[in-house]
C-alpha cells in the first residue's frame, strides 16, 4: 500500500493542484468558462465509464504482458532463476511508468512541480528498487 502512495501520489496531486486552462483573470471575466462543467460535460457517466474502461485494459496490459514475456523463464549462471519478483518489479516498474505518463498526457498546463512529479516519481521508483534489490538478500 505504501509503494502507491510514495511513487504514484505526485503526479495525480501536480495535476489536481497545478493544471490549468487559462488564468484567474480569464475565468473571472468569461463566466461563461464554467458551463461546461456546471453542465457536466467534461465528465459524466459516459466519461467516467470511459476512464474505468481505459484503466481495466491498462491493467490487462501492464499484467499479461510482462507475464506472457516471462513466461519461458530465465537462468543465470549462479543457479537463480527469476521468479515472481522478477515479475512483480517489472509489473510495478510500468505501472509507475504508466501512472506517471498517464497524469503527463492529460496535463494542460506543465509547470515545474509537474515535471518534478512526474519524472521524480519514475527516478524515485527506479533508485527504490536499486537500493532495496541490493539489501534483499541481506533483509531475507
Amino acid at each position: 500500500g505504501m509503494f502507491n502512495i510514495l511513487f504514484t501520489s505526485l503526479p495525480p496531486l501536480a495535476l489536481g493542484i497545478f493544471d490549468k486552462t487559462c488564468s484567474a483573470e480569464t475565468r473571472e471575466s468569461n463566466p461563461a468558462l464554467y458551463k461546461t462543467s456546471q453542465n457536466s460535460e467534461l465528465f459524466n457517466i459516459k466519461k467516467f465509464w470511459l476512464w474505468i474502461g481505459t484503466a481495466i485494459f491498462h491493467s490487462v496490459l501492464l499484467f499479461w504482458v510482462p507475464m506472457l514475456a516471462m513466461s519461458t523463464g530465465v537462468s543465470w549462471s549462479s543457479g537463480h532463476t527469476d521468479g515472481y519478483l522478477i515479475l512483480g518489479n517489472t509489473v510495478y516498474s510500468l505501472v509507475v511508468i504508466v501512472t506517471c505518463l498517464k497524469a503527463g498526457l492529460v496535463m494542460d498546463n506543465w509547470t515545474w512541480f509537474s515535471h518534478l512529479s512526474i519524472w521524480g516519481s519514475i527516478a524515485l521508483w527506479f533508485i527504490f528498487l536499486v537500493v532495496y534489490s541490493s539489501l534483499w538478500p541481506s533483509l531475507k
